[in-house]
């Protein structure tokens, strides 16, 4: 018996999921208002304005196929409850800025580390 092949989906590597009960934060992107709005899950309705940096608990998510995944989100200050694009949250409390390839002293030291490790030539992989 054979089975038709399906056309694959491809997924974009660079996105975040986040998994419901997990403590996020608000990102507001740079050339934007100092605040993101949190909404009612139609899009439709302002419910409240949290700044960047806020804390926030996944609450709920739902996929939206090429308008992007949104979450529902819970301050953990003051328990404002809305929806949020994903692209409106990051792990980190503070932005960090994306490193220049090949730039930084991790670039540098990790395979100088590696390289000056000393080795068994005798020893192979799964053999003590």
């Amino acid at each position: 018996m054979s089975f038709a092949r399906s056309p694959m989906r491809r997924s974009s590597t660079d996105a975040v999921v986040y998994a419901v009960g997990q403590r996020v934060y608000v990102n507001r992107p740079p050339s934007s208002r100092p605040h993101v709005d949190l909404t009612n899950e139609e899009e439709t309705k302002v419910i409240a304005s949290l700044a960047d940096g806020v804390e926030v608990m996944v609450v709920a998510w739902r996929p939206r196929g090429a308008t992007g995944t949104r979450y529902c989100v819970r301050s953990t200050r003051d328990g404002l409850e809305g929806w949020l694009a994903a692209a409106s949250l990051r792990r980190t409390v503070a932005v960090t800025p994306p490193a220049a390839a090949g730039a930084g002293p991790g670039a540098t030291t990790a395979p100088a580390a590696i390289a000056s490790s000393p080795r068994d030539p005798k020893s192979r992989f799964g053999r003590r």
